[in-house]
């Protein structure tokens, strides 16, 4: 049995490689970083990500930052609900780990908000699932193998 410098971030048990759930709690565990000691050493694994607004118009964006659509823009624009998936969703994706109604961000005009629409590998904001929290600028979601950033531009 081959056990990496990885724990599970939700228990914090070792993580077989390979595995995509803990064997202890079931979590998922797609972008769990290293560890060192029982710490995390980075958030989600993914240092210093940074995405440049200086030449989009203001609004709300998310970009992806890893997986088979790396390096796509979706802008937020003109709907108030947009799904997360594959084939004729608002903001489709390639990645084969995800539903094809995977995740719905809402906008009630005053902030956007992510929930999870039971999907099968879940959905994760700042590694906490999806169920209907407010998003930030700089929110990292996961999805399936994919990882995203949303951005807001004033």
């Amino acid at each position: 049995m081959n056990i990496i410098n990885r724990h599970c971030p939700h228990c914090g048990q070792p993580i077989l490689q390979g595995a995509l759930f803990c064997l202890d709690c079931g979590s998922r565990i797609l972008g769990a970083a290293p560890t060192a000691g029982g710490r995390r050493l980075t958030n989600l694994g993914i240092p210093n990500v940074t995405v440049d607004l200086e030449t989009l118009p203001s609004g709300s964006y998310i970009f992806v930052l890893e997986g088979v659509d790396k390096g796509c823009r979706f802008d937020l624009v003109d709907k108030a609900t947009f799904i997360i998936g594959r084939d004729d969703a608002d903001l489709s994706l390639q990645d084969p780990f995800i539903s094809r109604r995977h995740t719905e961000i809402k906008s009630d005009k005053q902030r956007w908000l992510i929930s999870d629409l039971s999907s099968t590998n879940g959905s994760f904001v700042n590694d906490i699932p999806a169920k209907g929290q407010e998003l930030l600028d700089g929110d990292i979601i996961e999805v399936g193998y994919s990882t995203l950033m949303f951005r807001v531009k004033l």
